[in-house]
């Protein structure tokens, strides 16, 4: 039987083999002592970097579960006051806040659970902090909370009510004095997860970009750590928008690895914090033989391998982006011949194309053709046909944005057949 295997079909900026680093070395800095937050979008890099302490709470915008998150990074900590309702908002007793109160933090799996949020049951009504109402649709406030703010201050703050999707909140120093009512207007912030609100400057924050713009977000946050992992501490990591999915592949080859043998998750923290860990004598050490791979919301999967962190001095992280060319039987076979094509598509144009392929049978002839979907013939070039490896560069340009079907040809005719899609 006759056999060409085909390596890859890929935009390369370099070449690896097995493996396409795509979108190349990338770098996102957080600054000193992890001062920014940084948005980042998987095709495009980094799309938006805000200071970490401009906020303290935010406020769920889409979806039925109206979390509301805690600044943790910042050091923003959230406590409930036991068995306290707004009607006695004006002599809450903070006796045993040190000693005895539980602070809360936000899920560190989803963003629909916040650290205002415990126990919540929304399937019965209950949001953690109120209560929904289905005669009025409103949730009402039903829980007095304090929140301690880094610079010391510490505030009494509920959430009265949500209604017409308007957050209205209220929040006092512990003696009465200086309280404040603000609204949140989710119209205010459409098109993202959350609005934000600072308490110390008592108004909302321009935050978070759009949630169809971003992928990861890295920052300091609290997370969990000990050997239960049940420990809340503050970490700097990355966390995944709504609709991805991680996988983590540990103890293997990153430059081949692929993502079959591996579970993706619905989980925000599937990158988190944990590929690097500290040592007291060597510093900041990273994690051997691991790689993430990332599933975005169109399909696309890329694969994430950690290079570099500085630490607090200047808040830097490196890692590879490599945008998910992993070999897949998806040819359709002509002749019985069995072949490798590339996932995913589609493939930026601004840059060159190479194929790689390798031989290992006997032919007298063998080309690439590259075909309009109306079978005009765009492009034809001859392929070696000795037995080995080879690669065949196609300049960049050659191909405007389109669909296209490619086909690898012998003298005994069609040997394999794939779409590509260049955008």
């Amino acid at each position: 039987m006759k056999l060409i295997r085909l390596l890859a079909l890929a935009i390369v900026c370099t070449f690896a083999p097995q493996s396409q680093l795509l979108a190349g070395k990338q770098e996102v800095v957080l600054g000193e002592d992890y001062q920014d937050i940084v948005y980042y979008n998987l095709k495009n890099g980094v799309v938006k970097t805000v200071p970490l302490d401009s906020w303290d709470i935010g406020f769920e915008i889409e979806g039925f579960t109206a979390s509301i998150i805690a600044n943790g990074g910042k050091g923003v900590q959230v406590f409930v006051v036991p068995h306290a309702t707004g009607e006695e908002w004006a002599t809450i007793d903070t006796n045993g806040l040190a000693a005895d109160w539980t602070a809360y933090i936000n899920s560190t799996r989803t963003w629909h659970s916040g650290a205002f949020n415990l126990g919540a049951d929304p399937n019965t009504g209950d949001f953690g902090w109120g209560e929904y109402n289905m005669a009025t649709h409103t949730v009402s406030g039903t829980t007095v909370f304090v929140v301690l703010l880094p610079d010391g201050a510490v505030k009494k703050f509920m959430v009265e009510k949500l209604k017409s999707g308007v957050y209205t909140i209220r929040y006092a120093n512990l003696d009465n004095s200086e309280e404040q009512r603000a609204e949140i207007n989710k119209a205010d912030f459409v098109g993202r997860n959350f609005g934000y609100y600072s308490l110390s400057e008592n108004q909302t924050v321009d935050v978070e970009p759009d949630t169809d713009t971003w992928d990861l977000v890295f920052s300091k946050y609290i997370g969990l750590v000990g050997q239960n992992a049940d420990l809340p501490y503050p970490v700097t990591g990355i966390r995944v928008n709504r609709g991805l999915e991680v996988a983590k592949a540990e103890d293997v080859d990153v430059e081949t690895v692929k993502p079959d043998a591996y579970e993706f998750e619905d989980n925000i923290s599937g990158i988190g914090h944990d590929w690097k860990r500290f040592d007291l004598s060597e510093g900041w050490i990273l994690q051997d033989r691991l790689s993430y791979f990332v599933r975005a919301r169109g399909g696309d999967i890329y694969k994430l391998v950690f290079t570099e962190f500085s630490g607090s001095g200047s808040g830097v992280i490196n890692f590879n982006l490599f945008d998910g060319n992993y070999v897949t039987d998806v040819f359709e076979d002509a002749d019985g011949v069995a072949g490798y094509g590339v996932f995913p598509n589609p493939a930026p144009a601004q840059a060159g194309i190479t194929l790689f392929y390798s031989v290992e049978d006997a032919y007298s002839s063998l080309q690439l053709e590259i075909n309009s979907l109306m079978g005009q013939r765009l492009l034809q070039r001859r392929l070696a046909t000795g037995f080995g490896e080879y690669r065949l560069q196609i300049a960049a340009g050659t191909l405007a944005t389109g669909v296209y079907m490619v086909n690898i040809v012998s003298n005994t005719g069609l040997i394999a057949t794939w779409k590509l899609i260049v955008h």
